[in-house]
């Protein structure tokens, strides 16, 4: 018991299953995340594909995890993976990706994964190092170890 000790109840609600770990960098994408203005979070095409093949899938409820803590909630409507610079690039005002960011479209082709019905909760909510830092993981581990 004593390695999520750390955790509040109730972890997360029964309707979200996993996390997607945000970085807040000097861009403050989790912020622009719960504000609702960046509605497409974006990751490598490699990354997507461990995502999805963890269970990610439209229609999902998920955590909004920065330094394992969970700041709020959003649905996932859609994955998709850009195939041009150009594409990418169109959709700045959603995913706020700029061309001098440590995140801007590089030799690894980048994907999308739209959010809405975002919830941003007034007080985070601490989670255990181990589970926050894996990045996307199941939260059904947490709630059977309690």
């Amino acid at each position: 018991m004593e390695r999520f000790s750390d955790l509040r109840e109730p972890v997360v609600p029964d309707d979200v299953m996993m996390g997607l770990n945000v970085r807040n960098t000097k861009y403050h994408f989790v912020d622009l995340i719960l504000d609702g203005k960046k509605t497409i979070e974006t990751r490598t095409h490699l990354a997507l594909d461990i995502l999805l093949r963890n269970g990610l899938k439209d229609g999902m409820r998920i955590a909004i995890v920065s330094n394992s803590e969970i700041k709020g909630y959003a649905t996932v409507v859609r994955t998709w993976k850009y195939e041009t610079k150009k594409d990418f690039y169109k959709d700045y005002t959603k995913h706020f990706v700029d061309k001098d960011s440590e995140f801007a479209w590089d030799d690894r082709k980048k994907a999308g994964i739209e959010l809405t019905d975002v919830e941003k909760l007034e007080e985070p909510i601490p989670i255990a190092k181990q589970i926050g830092n894996k990045g996307f993981r199941t939260y059904k581990e947490i709630r059977e170890f309690r």
